[in-house]
């Protein structure tokens, strides 16, 4: 800003005339030059106040959201919270006071009668009125969007601008009311840096009449917020500032303002700007960048609800824009609502199975549900992008963090990795844990012991599920079918070549024969009941009613009942667990085609020989009484852990036997599977170069691995030596399959005294390299020197 302007000039603008005229603009410079013709360009000091009233916020503003996405659902978080409140206000509850619900969920039940605060629980007709609430409209451009988020949510007054909207790294008005989400004070100005080249944001904003309590209550405010660039300002960062002449935040009087869109038809875009509001708030970002920027009630509602899986209130999406698209507003209730609801079109979108749910409770972190969906088997690689899959920590169902490919791959079910969506609720996680937890900006985990005890107990209860285990054995049968059939003389090949040097069988670790088949047995469809007629121990677990936990460890127990997997997450008369005399004591449990797994622990203070009666049934309406069965657990001496072997040779061995810095496990022989064109994306091969895939198998330290015999390079060698395409396509599959065995190997020895699994990915991106030279470095090689009587 310009130290030397003068005091604010008077705009010829009326304030709300200004307001509309900014609303309506869908371009940052016009914003620019219609508050340069009312007076207010940026060289008028006097009509600029710092965001928050610090002239080095863009330290906090700079060091939010990472994605676009994220950044924009912090803006339905706030509105949200704004409804939740409004609705506070209406029932006349202090939202700080005893009266005041716990939770979200409990807020949402509370006000809106939705049962349990959960959306799955409300038909299509009701999910959509409710909906009204809340609205995002797409404008603008078609590669430069607005977007405009409005809600009928408890406003603010023009006082009250500077300490809710216009904060930046101070205590948040939020932060003791139990209900809300947004309580860092600064995630809502994630966006901006996100919104053009300028960051420009409108806020205009009106308080619900049951939350005023003073004069001048009852006017519209209006704001903007902008950057002004280091240049412009003479410091070494941005600056972001808001519009407030003569230090006051501009205001009108008015019964309502058309801020809502209108209504949708299905032949054409939605009007916006079209209906009145009479209270609430809308927030309008200009030339958002981001990936959703295309259909906004495809794109944008796809990226959004990534990052916002479970809202506690749904919201409505419109087009305005000149799109061609089969609808131009659609209710987001989230994609868990939409695979849980018995109504449910995703349903059918779900592996046999699935969802599927599961607990953990690790050390002091707090007990976490964690509901499992693996996505049909006919999504391919392109449509899968359109649909959230990972791991992902919620909380009031917006994603706070997530576990990358990085942490799936350790999970050894590579047939449906792809296909995987797990979410872990976070919401009654442990308050001091979560806050060390997780980054205010609410996108990124800190790595710190609870992370790293979390991230242990994730991949213990999700690599040992049988639901997971049993759709990756039905994937990899399905997919070894789908490729061409495997040479009958395979092992006759891979023996030959040991036999011509036998240091090849040393150099790669490789033991036992060839396994072929296609992992675990895959279990008959398991049909449960809606309710359960028993819930007992198996037979197994029966035999021994005492059962030995050490101190520092958990047991193993095991119930079959006859009830369908969802029988604990369905949102129409779920089931209960109960264990007496604590839950505290679970560990982990899940429920899959009859059995439910449970692992105890004794209690943190518990002696050795302290004994224990427990007793684990489930509830729910269909009973008078409790389904129950009883077992004792001892406290027993702790497990006293083997420090990891360092890993030095053992100069005794026989190095013929195994490498001098062998694996735990010797490798089973690789068998090279061939894929076709027709079957590409089934094993993930995207173009004609691409040459290999490989996969883990079920089989304990094997391998699969695919080979493309359509691949560009292969196809070319072949059509020059027809006469030798036997030969060239033996070359090419056995050569790029020792090579990838080769390099898993060498993976494997780096990596052995961790829980780390080779890089799958990038040793078949080495392959694909590899793809254009083998054939022609074999025949080489093959041919043999030209002068060999002078070497």
């Amino acid at each position: 800003m310009n130290a030397d302007s003068t005091a604010a000039q008077r705009p010829f603008f009326q304030e709300e005339d200004l307001a509309l005229r900014l609303l309506q603009s869908d371009d940052e410079d016009e914003v620019d030059r219609i508050l340069a013709d009312a007076g207010y360009s940026l060289d008028n000091e006097a009509a600029w106040k710092p965001l928050g009233d610090n002239m080095g916020n863009f330290q906090t503003v700079g060091n939010q959201q990472e994605d676009g996405a994220a950044a924009l659902v912090e803006k339905l978080i706030n509105s949200v919270d704004a409804v939740l409140l409004s609705e506070c206000y209406s029932a006349g509850i202090d939202p700080k006071s005893a009266d005041a619900p716990d939770t979200m969920r409990d807020a949402v039940e509370k006000f809106f009668g939705v049962k349990k605060g959960r959306l799955d629980f409300l038909g299509p007709d009701e999910q959509r009125e409710l909906s009204e609430k809340i609205h995002l409209v797409a404008t603008g451009s078609k590669s430069s969007p607005c977007y405009s988020i409005i809600d009928r949510g408890e406003g603010q007054t023009p006082d009250s601008f500077p300490s809710t909207f216009l904060v930046a790294s101070k205590d948040s008005p939020k932060a003791s009311i139990n209900f809300v989400q947004g309580k860092f004070a600064a995630g809502g100005t994630g966006s901006l840096q996100f919104s053009g080249k300028h960051n420009i944001q409108l806020i205009i904003s009106r308080r619900q009449p049951h939350a005023q309590s003073g004069s001048g209550d009852d006017d519209w405010g209006f704001t903007v917020i902008r950057r002004i660039r280091p240049s412009a300002v003479g410091f070494r960062n941005s600056v972001f500032v808001y519009l407030a002449p003569g230090g006051s935040i501009p205001r009108f009087s008015a019964p309502y303002l058309n801020l809502l869109p209108g209504t949708s038809k299905k032949s054409s875009p939605v009007q916006a700007y079209a209906q009145p509001l009479s209270y609430g708030s809308c927030i309008k970002l200009f030339n958002y960048r981001w990936a959703g920027r295309s259909t906004a009630t495809l794109e944008a509602r796809r990226c959004l609800e990534r990052e916002l899986q479970v809202p506690c209130l749904p919201f409505r999406i419109s087009e305005s824009r000149s799109f061609v698209a089969n609808y131009y507003s659609t209710t987001v209730t989230g994609v868990w609502a939409d695979i849980l609801s018995d109504n449910a079109a995703d349903k059918s979108k779900m592996e046999d199975g699935f969802p599927g749910s599961a607990t953990v409770s690790p050390g002091t972190i707090g007990t976490l549900p964690i509901d499992l969906a693996v996505w049909d088997e006919r999504f391919n690689r392109k449509q899968l992008r359109r649909l959230p899959t990972g791991v992902f920590f919620l909380v009031n169902g917006q994603v706070h963090g997530s576990l990358g490919a990085e942490f799936v791959s350790k999970l050894r079910h590579d047939y449906i990795s792809e296909h995987l969506l797990i979410a872990v609720d976070c919401t009654n996680m442990n308050r001091d844990v979560a806050e060390d937890l997780f980054m205010p900006s609410r996108d990124r985990l800190r790595k710190n012991e609870h992370y790293k005890e979390l991230r242990t107990e994730l991949l213990s209860e999700l690599r040992d599920h049988p639901g997971l285990k049993e759709a990756n054995a039905r994937r990899r049968q399905r997919a070894r079918e789908r490729a061409a059939n495997e040479p009958a003389d395979v092992d006759e090949i891979f023996n030959d070549l040991l036999k011509r040097d036998p240091t090849l069988a040393t150099l790669l670790g490789i033991g036992g024969r060839l396994r072929t088949g296609t992992g675990p047995g895959l279990n008959v469809k398991f049909e449960g009941r809606p309710f359960p007629s028993y819930f007992r121990l198996t037979a197994k677990s029966k035999k021994k009613l005492t059962k030995n936990c050490p101190v520092n460890s958990t047991v193993k127990v095991e119930f079959e009942t006859d009830v369908e997997n969802s029988y604990f997450q369905r949102p129409n008369d779920p089931g209960e667990l109960i264990v007496e005399p604590s839950m505290d004591l679970v560990e982990s449990s899940r429920l899959w085609n009859g059995r439910m797994t449970f692992k105890f622990r004794v209690p943190w203070d518990a002696k050795e020989g302290h004994k224990l009666r427990l007793k684990v049934g489930v509830f729910d309406v269909s009973q008078t009484e409790l389904l129950a069965d009883e077992f004792e657990i001892v406290a027993s001496p702790p497990i006293i852990r083997k420090k990891k072997r360092s890993g030095k040779p053992n100069p005794r061995r026989n190095p013929r036997s195994t490498s001098s810095n062998t694996t735990n496990a010797t490798l089973t022989p690789p068998v090279p599977q061939e894929v076709r064109k027709a079957d590409w994306d089934q094993h993930g091969f995207e173009k004609p170069a691409d040459a290999m895939r490989i996969k883990s198998s079920p089989e304990g330290n094997a391998y699969d691995f695919y080979v493309n015999i359509d691949n560009s390079y292969l196809i070319n060698a072949t059509s020059e030596k027809k006469s030798d395409s036997g030969l060239l396509k033996y070359w090419f599959t056995w050569g790029l399959t020792i090579a990838a065995f080769g390099m898993i190997k060498t993976e494997k020895d780096r990596i052995k005294n961790s829980d780390d699994e080779p890089d799958l990915k990038k040793i078949s991106d080495a392959c694909d390299g590899l793809a254009p030279v083998i054939i022609p470095i074999i025949r080489a090689l093959h041919a043999g020197p030209r002068h060999a009587d002078d070497m």
